[in-house]
């Protein structure tokens, strides 16, 4: 087994206010679109650039610890990456997934939805069970939990890292120069087929959205490992340089500025804020954040779920649509609710079910420390 990798602490905060982000996100989105937030602030309509910084850290951190592992790929080694990202995806997509199933199901039984085809309803699951769901070109029908289109692309990533990893390796800085453009121009590709130029991609394309974060995240831990213990490196990682570039991402997302410009920022932010040793990266390595960043996962998978039950109960009972104060009222009694209750999903079944899945890889396979990979 190959030796442990060092934990980066700062990403798992970062991982977690991204998170929170788009949960907030959502809930103005759904619930109190009567704010009107979007006429005061352009970070109402931003919020899904989160996603993809979840991508380019994954790349980077997927690299970190799994990437020395395969530089002599072999089957066993790529069947213990698979099992261990696995472990991490699948048990809470799964559960989340039958929850999901169930609240159709009485909603079928009490006459509150429209029976679809045996065969939609079957093949839909064939592909959300394959973490498939997310690979083509619209959503599918019925659409199950949707945050989870993320999951189903990031597993596309997992599957072709061990692959192409070594390939990269092999032909230096010319094939990373190449990634690196390939990944710029996909990017620009993608903005360029929606009319105002946006990167809010889920199922429509979203694969190539995660692909192009992924690999570019890969490139980045280059950058880090080469420069972490060099001066370069510290000076990226300085404070000023980390709450410049934080400031003016959040300027730009202010004032709506188009996504690519935005999304130029985030590489050098993520590579920032990883090797961020000052006052900021003690900051992001406080516990309240590393907690966020713990069960920012369980959050994001449970959260689109939760607002959905609460809308039906809001709709039925609190005479929604809401008005401004009941709408900030809201918001701040669902949130905490919502933190806790990603709290006692990863304590009570995440962790768990993790670890009895990576009970099953056989020994002896890719090296990564287990806490460092259950932090991603």
């Amino acid at each position: 087994m190959a030796q442990a990798a060092e934990e980066i602490p700062n990403l798992s905060a970062l991982r977690g206010l991204a998170a929170l982000a788009i949960f907030a996100g959502h809930y103005n989105g759904w619930l109190v679109n009567n704010l009107e937030l979007s006429r005061w602030t352009g970070l109402a309509d931003k919020f899904y650039l989160a996603v993809d910084l979840f991508f380019l850290m994954s790349g980077l951190i997927i690299a970190h610890v799994y990437g020395p592992s395969f530089g002599r790929l072999g089957g066993r080694a790529y069947g213990d990456f698979l099992v261990l990202r696995l472990s991490r995806l699948y048990p809470l997509h799964l559960l989340v997934l039958g929850a999901v199933l169930a609240i159709a199901l009485i909603r079928l039984l009490l006459g509150a939805a429209e029976a679809l085809p045996p065969w939609r309803v079957a093949a839909t699951l064939g592909e959300y069970l394959t973490l498939t769901h997310a690979w083509g070109t619209q959503a599918p029908v019925p659409l199950w939990n949707h945050p989870s289109w993320s999951i189903s692309t990031e597993w596309a990533a997992y599957l072709v890292f061990p692959l192409l990893f070594p390939l990269l390796g092999r032909g230096g800085r010319p094939a990373q120069a190449a990634v690196a453009a390939g990944c710029l121009a996909g990017l620009v590709w993608l903005a360029g087929l929606d009319p105002v130029a946006q990167l809010d991609r889920s199922y429509d394309l979203g694969l190539l959205r995660c692909l192009f974060g992924f690999w570019l995240g890969v490139l980045l831990q280059g950058r880090y490992a080469a420069w972490r213990e060099r001066p370069l490196g510290r000076l990226i990682g300085g404070d000023a340089v980390l709450l410049g570039l934080g400031l003016l991402l959040l300027i730009l997302l202010q004032f709506r500025a188009p996504d690519l410009l935005s999304y130029l920022l985030l590489p050098p932010l993520v590579l920032a804020a990883a090797l961020n040793r000052g006052r900021l990266g003690r900051l992001l390595e406080a516990r309240p954040l590393r907690w966020l960043g713990e069960i920012s996962y369980a959050l994001y998978m449970i959260h689109a779920l939760l607002l959905g039950l609460f809308l039906f109960v809001a709709v039925h009972l609190l005479g929604f649509p809401f008005g401004p104060g009941q709408a900030l009222l809201w918001f701040l009694l669902l949130a905490p609710a919502c933190l806790l209750s990603a709290h006692l999903v990863n304590r009570q079944f995440e962790r768990p079910a993790r670890l009895w899945l990576r009970r099953l890889r056989p020994r002896g396979g890719t090296g990564g420390r287990g806490g460092v990979a259950v932090a991603e």
